[in-house]
């Protein structure tokens, strides 16, 4: 992925600079961590997908930092998780095209992903970062489809979707979601430019 700019914001490759304070800032505090991975996790555990994120190609879906333009701070990261033929996304399960996620090798799918410091929540920081993703993954990717899975209790991130016009789904799968047994829901945003 390349670098892309908003107001405030600088959404960048990751370099490994970026280790100790993103796992701070997301893997150590237990309410994101929860949210994000399933659980807090330590230094060791995170360092090699960590790398992985760092060594990413330009021009392919994948992970980019979130950072203020103001003062150079670190927010936390978002970016694309693609999906493929053959990987296991069966934790997202659609009402309308239940067999299509990651099914089609010449259809690219991706679920639009993120996890901010808790202390930037509610700044509006999630939604910016977005828009830039979606415009730059439509536009320059040609990802056909972007998905938000996220357990039906997460409000703001259901809210976040709908902001960014997602249409919002039932997740179908009988425990959809790390973080509670409560149903999960899915955002849906297919390209109109494909």
């Amino acid at each position: 992925m390349r670098k892309l700019e908003t107001e405030r914001l600088i959404l960048r490759p990751f370099t490994m600079d970026d280790l100790e304070e993103l796992h701070r800032l997301v893997y150590a505090d237990p309410e994101v961590a929860t949210r994000w991975a399933g659980r807090t996790k330590t230094l060791d555990e995170i360092s090699d997908s960590f790398a992985r994120k760092v060594r990413q190609r330009e021009g392919e879906p994948g992970f980019l930092a979130i950072v203020l333009k103001k003062g150079g701070a670190l927010l936390g990261l978002s970016g694309f998780q693609r999906y493929m033929p053959g990987e296991d996304t069966s934790y997202i399960v659609l009402e309308d095209a239940p067999s299509r996620i990651g099914q089609d090798p010449d259809f690219i799918e991706v679920e639009l992903t993120y996890a901010l410091g808790r202390e930037h929540w509610k700044k509006g920081y999630a939604t910016e970062a977005a828009k830039a993703l979606i415009e730059y993954g439509f536009k320059e990717l040609r990802i056909g489809r972007m998905v938000n899975s996220v357990s039906g209790e997460n409000v703001d991130s259901v809210n976040l979707m709908r902001r960014l016009g997602f249409r919002i789904e039932r997740n179908l799968h009988p425990r959809p979601s790390r973080v509670s047994d409560s149903p999960g829901v899915i955002g849906i945003l297919d390209n109109d430019l494909t």
